[in-house]
């Protein structure tokens, strides 16, 4: 699949009433891939982190966003993964794509789906943290992960 590797950084200024202040950058590595095309304008899938792991947080974002949490059958899942999809977006599908093999072999750790967002035929691949050089066959190897990872996403038709 057609992909493109790139670092990314963006700058946030803090200021204290003495005027002194401080930036700092938050470097990530971003791979972006052209895969098939989904039945849904928008998704997102990840590992929940500190901040998200309360799900309370869930039901504002969708309020305020175009997304929309998805909660599956796993109470282990759920707790685990974040998982949203567009408002338009069929249900049917996303519980098809995330069926229970699906859902057990990854909170077993025995499939991954790594911290991917899909936009219109695009999937976005983000972690933290510029790559160098030497690492480039570590960013083959997180290729092949996304490209199982979308192969899975796209294997149920619309």
């Amino acid at each position: 699949l057609p992909t493109v590797l790139y670092n990314f950084s963006y700058w946030t200024k803090q200021s204290n009433s003495k005027g002194g202040g401080s930036e700092t950058e938050h470097p990530y590595k971003i791979l972006c891939i052209q895969g098939p095309q989904l039945p849904v304008a928008s998704m997102s899938f990840g590992r929940r982190d500190l901040f998200n792991r309360l799900r309370i947080f869930d039901s504002i974002d969708s309020a305020v966003s175009s997304q929309r949490a998805v909660e599956l059958e796993s109470i282990d899942f759920n707790e685990t993964f974040d998982l949203e999809i567009d408002d338009h977006a069929d249900d049917i599908w996303i519980r098809q794509v995330f069926d229970p093999p699906t859902i057990d072999a990854l909170v077993q750790g025995t499939f991954e789906i790594p911290n991917i967002r899909y936009y219109d035929g695009t999937f976005w691949l983000v972690e933290s943290g510029h790559y160098d050089a030497p690492e480039l066959d570590q960013m083959l190897e997180w290729q092949a992960r996304g490209t199982r990872a979308i192969s899975h996403l796209a294997r149920v038709p619309a």
